[in-house]
């Protein structure tokens, strides 16, 4: 896996945060909106770092913000391997068949 390039991402860490986070609430009962004090909320935190349970929950959260579903196994691709740094979205030019030679072509 390409750690040194997801851990550079913000959605990564967003993603982590909030499914550990949502785990937390959920086992106990929780909203967001009973998070009324950061009282409750470190409570949450302790409560859910000493239950093996919502550890596990957590772990599964961090497993599928790692794991990428696109491949076979538990690998990233070989072109996401060769990253150096967070491949950035360009507007997207719409595929075209070519029908003189029989593939698909960038128009």
């Amino acid at each position: 896996m390409n750690l040194k390039v997801r851990i550079k991402n913000p959605v990564f860490w967003v993603q982590i945060i909030l499914g550990a986070f949502a785990t937390a609430l959920a086992y106990a009962g929780l909203t967001a909106a009973d998070m009324t004090t950061w009282a409750g909320v470190w409570e949450i935190i302790k409560g859910t770092v000493s239950n093996p349970y919502c550890l596990f929950l957590v772990a599964c959260n961090v497993w599928s913000a790692l794991n990428d579903p696109t491949t076979s196994g538990v690998t990233d691709s070989d072109r996401a391997k060769t990253y150096k740094r967070l491949c950035r979205n360009k507007k997207s030019r719409p595929m075209a068949a070519n029908i003189d030679k029989g593939r698909r072509t960038m128009v």
